[in-house]
């Protein structure tokens, strides 16, 4: 008898142990998209001629936070800034921007993405990033300019 209780009561703690363990897709998601992501989004009927892009997730809740873009186009040399808020949502990545003159919200659903490598889709226009700050060697020197955003990307 004794041994059954013994028996019994470690399936308890393990049934106990699986059912308090929850894996959170969209929360990794969005813990994985934190940082300073560079890269190029393509040529399209949207953006005449491409860009050299710079994304900051900054983390502000489980689901998302806030963040800041920089493109600059690859022909004139203009340089466009906007922040933006984030979530994910079901695997799909939302932004929605501040600065709506120069930039548009997205959903962006058709990707491939693995922590360091993100690519895909916005509105049918092809980009690609990869992660070049992550939390983990985050300084100060990466931090929101509270005075002029365009002078901290890193072109």
């Amino acid at each position: 008898m004794k041994k059954i209780k013994s028996i019994f009561s470690m399936m308890i703690i393990a049934i106990m142990a699986v059912s308090f363990t929850s894996c959170d897709t969209d929360a990794d998601q969005a813990d994985a998209l934190l940082g300073i992501w560079q890269g190029t989004i393509d040529n399209s009927n949207y953006y005449q001629n491409g860009y050299d892009t710079e994304i900051r997730f900054y983390g502000d809740f489980i689901y998302g936070g806030t963040g800041d873009e920089y493109d600059r186009d690859i022909r004139t040399g203009d340089v466009f800034y906007s922040s933006f808020s984030w979530n994910v949502k079901n695997g799909v990545i939302s932004i929605y921007y501040d600065n709506t003159d120069d930039f548009r919200d997205v959903a962006i659903s058709n990707y491939n993405f693995n922590g360091k490598y993100f690519e895909g889709y916005m509105y049918n226009h092809h980009f690609q990033l990869t992660k070049i700050v992550d939390w983990s060697n985050w300084t100060h020197s990466y931090a929101k300019s509270s005075t002029n955003p365009r002078q901290t990307y890193r072109w």
